[in-house]
């Protein structure tokens, strides 16, 4: 049984490996983890295979798997609902002549094959396991798990993400914030919980816009909290960042308004709207040079889930309103420490100058 903390380098990931379990979210980490570690050229990128095995047939993936990579040491395959290829019964002798039994049997070491799964039978597996060997009631559960998953989990590494339950959601806040070596109380964690819909993704969600708003800060207070998430799912710092990048000049300023009247931290806003367009920035030049998702989100500093904002805000603004957004946030941060004006008025015409540059400029012409 493998452990996703201890996977580092190559050096640490087996040829063959099935990923299962019920967050969808924790195996697309780990699978951008894997990735990330594999294929980290464009060589690499050529031999690497990404397969829907509810479309795909068993041979072909086989096929590839021994096949030798080109221009490169291996070959990288994920194959996405693996368990679509043994639905249904079968009978022994099918299961005795199956062809992923030579696979098990002998993994082609110029290849990497990461197979996910849903494993109904196998729910749990995990729990109570200790130096990767199952527990007693873990070795009962395996007696029940079909073929060839009994194989894989047997004979081949594996690593299973349960489910987390909602009572668990405050405690895996915590641990997951000191992954980012920060720290956060108990009123924090359960107030993330409490805010965010309830699953995984959208509480990880919750916890890179802390990350990035608690830049600097070793310990994440209540008012963080707050100041983040907001007094509802659409009133917050990172959704005004999202509108600004879409352009929806009312809903920006809609936003903006709450926000500063719940708690007016304008310098922490410009911050986080700064780092925003610089991102934006290096994306719309990094789009073009043909990086895969994983490499792209790794040189941009994001998380692969963030890309699709950045790939919205790059279809409304171009490089020379990027640039222009940056002077604005820039004259604004100065005219705030200056004094001059009515914060909010302020803080309203900078999203009119960002948003709407392209009219202004059109109507200075006229």
């Amino acid at each position: 049984m493998l452990e996703a903390a201890k996977i580092n380098s190559i050096a640490d990931i087996p040829n063959i490996i099935l990923v299962f379990g019920d967050e969808e979210m924790l195996i697309e980490e780990f699978r951008n983890k894997l990735l990330n570690i594999l294929v980290d050229d464009e060589n690499k990128k050529f031999n690497t295979d990404i397969f829907d095995a509810s479309n795909t047939e068993l041979m072909k993936i086989i096929e590839i798997a021994r096949a030798y990579p080109m221009m490169s040491d291996y070959r990288v395959i994920v194959v996405k609902n693996f368990e679509k290829l043994f639905s249904g019964r079968a009978s022994k002798k099918i299961e005795e002549n199956s062809p992923i039994n030579k696979l098990i049997d002998n993994p082609p070491p110029t290849t990497y094959l990461i197979m996910e799964a849903k494993i109904d039978s196998a729910s749990g597996i995990s729990k109570g396991s200790k130096n990767g060997v199952l527990s007693a009631a873990g070795q009962k559960k395996l007696s029940s798990v079909k073929f060839p998953f009994k194989r894989f989990i047997n004979e081949t590494a594996w690593i299973e993400f349960p489910r987390i339950y909602e009572s668990a959601y405050p405690r895996w806040i915590i641990e997951r914030v000191k992954l980012h070596g920060k720290t956060i109380n108990e009123k924090g964690a359960e107030l993330i919980a409490a805010r965010a819909k309830r699953n995984l993704r959208d509480i990880n969600s919750e916890i890179d816009k802390l990350m990035i708003y608690a830049n600097g800060k070793t310990n994440i207070s209540l008012e963080d909290v707050l100041f983040v998430t907001g007094y509802n799912h659409d009133y917050n710092v990172f959704e005004l960042q999202n509108q600004i990048g879409r352009k929806n000049i009312g809903k920006s300023i809609e936003i903006l308004t709450r926000l500063l009247a719940d708690d007016p931290q304008e310098m922490l806003i410009l911050s986080i709207l700064t780092r925003y367009f610089v991102i934006l920035f290096k994306y719309s030049e990094l789009k073009t040079k043909g990086m895969n998702e994983y490499s792209l989100a790794s040189a941009l500093g994001v998380y692969p889930g963030q890309l699709g904002d950045y790939s919205v805000a790059a279809e409304k603004y171009s490089l020379n309103e990027i640039t222009n957004a940056l002077q604005v946030l820039c004259d604004t941060d100065e005219m705030l420490k200056s004094g001059k004006g009515e914060s909010i008025t302020t803080m309203i015409m900078m999203i009119d100058s960002i948003i709407n540059a392209n009219n202004k400029s059109e109507a200075g012409v006229r």
